[in-house]
């Protein structure tokens, strides 16, 4: 199995974090570092972000988990995460547990940029 990657781009000044392969157990593991880094809460970080789910088939606990201590890294640190590009079981799975509203869920990367933007 292909390990799950990151990689990180700015688009039109804010920070786009797109992942690629499950967020599972298993999957975390190989980006959780670098998650960790790009959603730290510390004054030159930034403080929009919009996590890309589009490249996702799969996400458990581990996956949830790590979405949401960045989203309260941010929130606590001024700041706002927006996931993007749910799709399947993964955006079945944020609208059962109502992750979605708690962290701001839109349909694709762009429309994540617009509302992380906006706000």
């Amino acid at each position: 199995m292909t390990p799950t990657t990151l990689t990180q781009t700015v688009v039109d000044g804010v920070t786009v974090l797109r992942i690629v392969g499950p967020l599972t157990q298993d999957g975390v593991g190989p980006v959780l570092a670098a998650f960790a880094l790009a959603t730290a809460a510390t004054p030159d970080a930034p403080r929009r972000l919009v996590v890309d789910l589009t490249d996702v088939p799969m996400m458990t606990t581990p996956g949830i988990s790590m979405l949401l201590k960045a989203a309260g890294r941010l929130r606590d640190a001024g700041g706002r995460l927006v996931v993007a590009g749910a799709q399947g079981i993964v955006d079945d799975l944020l609208r059962r547990c109502r992750l979605d509203a708690l962290l701001h869920a839109v349909s694709d990367a762009a429309e994540a940029v617009r509302v992380a933007r906006a706000e």
